[in-house]
């Protein structure tokens, strides 16, 4: 198989399949979708996408950990004078 690959946009010949919008919804399994949005789901809410299935508890944490990590980003971008 002949795989092109461009480390630039870390896309290859078999990323873009059909260009067809929301086809992971037939793809993935409902186990593959849970872990996805257990790895990602932080990145994926602060960009808009919404979850398969909302988890109280989890959404609880996820929530309380981007707002911790908002906190750090800004402590950590104001200039430190010595």
């Amino acid at each position: 198989m002949n795989t092109r690959f461009d480390p630039a946009t870390q896309l290859h010949n078999r990323h873009i399949l059909n260009g067809q919008t929301g086809r992971w919804k037939t793809v993935l399994s409902p186990a593959q979708v849970n872990q996805i949005e257990d790895w990602f789901g932080d990145w994926l809410v602060q960009h808009g996408y919404p979850l398969r299935e909302r988890h109280p508890v989890k959404d609880s944490l996820r929530s309380a950990r981007m707002q911790a990590v908002n906190r750090l980003n800004r402590a950590l971008s104001k200039p430190r004078s010595f």
